[in-house]
């Protein structure tokens, strides 16, 4: 036993010797060179060769801290390709022109908040929430300066001064719609719709104790009788669009009046003449004017 255990402790004893030896100078970690002040230039740049690896040594690095998935250039700072200041990924237009001043997020900026950036407003200084066109200059929302608006306007070149009303139209207390019916009918069809509307947009704004009479016609085709119903109810159908499809007129200040076909305008003989006598004739009056047999309903 003596003889075989000898061996085998200098056997030991030489492996320790040989460890001791090969770690006489241990690699330190990070942290305990951190810790050692006396470390030389040449050890701390061979230990920490690329801090934030980015694949630009540490000594040439002048962005320490970027981000390991975005790409940098050869002195190790994040790509900024407009060269706005703006790293690329943060960059919502990449391809801002040079030296063009721009915002947080690399884009031209809008200083007075209108939509339309900088280089391209002609009008810088436009006040808050002010409507604008392409070059950054106020609309003018009243182009013949009626007081309505452009979007509301009905009679855009009222000459300079008029009074107008709602439609920006010079009023008038009459109006004559020559809208088409089906024979027969009294149904308002879609395509007459917008005649009818160009047709009443002139007429003036009801005053206090004033009414709207709307007088239906007929042409003299068919029973006289039949053509006095007919007129009621086109003028019925008439104020019910009105009621309907405008705030501008309450149900209770529209009155309806049929005169059949008894007050043409035209001939009844031709076919012009006939759809000039099928109309609706409107009009705005005070109430103590109004026909004794205008209702407010169908009779």
């Amino acid at each position: 036993m003596k003889y075989i255990w000898l061996p085998m402790t200098a056997a030991l004893m030489t492996s320790f010797t040989v460890s001791a030896q090969e770690t006489s100078s241990p690699q330190l970690s990070s942290e305990q060179v951190i810790a050692d002040k006396e470390m030389s230039h040449d050890d701390v740049t061979q230990l920490y060769k690329d801090l934030d690896y980015d694949q630009v040594k540490t000594a040439s690095d002048q962005c320490h801290n970027s981000n390991r998935k975005q790409g940098v250039n050869s002195i190790g700072c994040e790509l900024d390709t407009d060269r706005d200041g703006v790293f690329d990924h943060n960059d919502q237009c990449p391809d801002t022109p040079s030296n063009r001043p721009v915002n947080f997020l690399g884009c031209a900026a809008d200083s007075d908040d209108d939509g339309v950036i900088d280089p391209n407003d002609k009008c810088p200084l436009t006040p808050l929430g002010t409507l604008v066109d392409a070059q950054g200059c106020k609309i003018d929302n009243d182009l013949d300066k009626d007081g309505v608006m452009n979007s509301d306007d009905q009679c855009p070149n009222t000459p300079a001064g008029s009074k107008v009303n709602h439609n920006g139209c010079i009023p008038e207390a009459i109006a004559l719609a020559n809208i088409v019916f089906d024979t027969g009918s009294y149904e308002i069809r879609d395509d007459q719709v917008d005649f009818l509307q160009q047709d009443i947009k002139a007429l003036k704004d009801l005053e206090t104790e004033e009414v709207l009479l709307i007088t239906g016609h007929t042409d003299a085709i068919g029973k006289e009788s039949d053509n006095m119903t007919l007129s009621w109810n086109r003028a019925s159908s008439v104020k019910k669009y009105l009621v309907s499809e405008s705030s501008l007129f309450e149900a209770s200040r529209i009155y309806l009046l049929g005169a059949g076909e008894s007050q043409p305008i035209a001939s009844n003989t031709s076919v012009n003449g006939r759809q000039q006598n099928r109309r609706i004739h409107l009009e705005v009056m005070p109430s103590n004017q109004l026909p004794e047999n205008a209702q407010l309903v169908l009779p």
